[in-house]
Parts: C-alpha cells; structure tokens; sequence
C-alpha cells in the first residue's frame, strides 16, 4: 500500500484494531541517487513534534532536475505533497 493511502489524518492511519505493522519497504529506486532536507518548526523543546514541517527530496545528475518530491505536514488535515512545485522545478508549464 502507498504510504499515501496509510495516513488517512492526523492521528489516523489505515490500520484495523486486529492488525500489527511489523515494517515497510523503500524501493532502492525510490532512495538511489537522491539527496534531501527536512526542517521543522516546534514551539517546545521537551517534545519532538513538529507543529510545521517540509521535507524536499531531490534527483539531478549533472542536467535539469530529474525527480522532486516535496512534503508538508501539520498546516493541514493531512501531509501532502506539493504536486504543482514538483511539476514546475522538472521543466513541466502545463
């Protein structure tokens, strides 16, 4: 399953009372040649939870950008991806 159809909201994922996650899988491709940044906004330092965050993930080998992956969480009902940005950084106006 995408992990985008695991978090359902905040607190909320698509696991059943009955059902334990043992673990999950990243894709090498999904990893392979990328570099990254997160960075987080928290009000307190006695908790590790941010109450704003962005991560940005990227792909480029000497050239334009060839993947972009972006994501915020806690400035909604939910993490999403930042679909439009990733379009413009690879090239794409449509």
């Amino acid at each position: 399953m995408p992990i985008s159809e695991f978090y359902l909201g905040p607190g909320k994922v698509d696991l059943q009372s009955n059902e334990i996650l043992k673990g999950f899988k990243i894709k090498e491709k999904d990893y392979k040649d990328y570099k990254g940044h997160y960075i987080k906004f928290s009000q307190r330092r006695a908790m590790d939870i941010a109450t704003l965050g962005c991560s940005v993930l990227l792909k480029e080998q000497g050239g334009p950008i060839d993947d972009m992956r972006i994501a915020f969480w806690g400035s909604g009902t939910n993490t999403n991806s930042s679909r439009r940005s990733r379009s413009l950084c690879q090239g794409e106006t449509s």
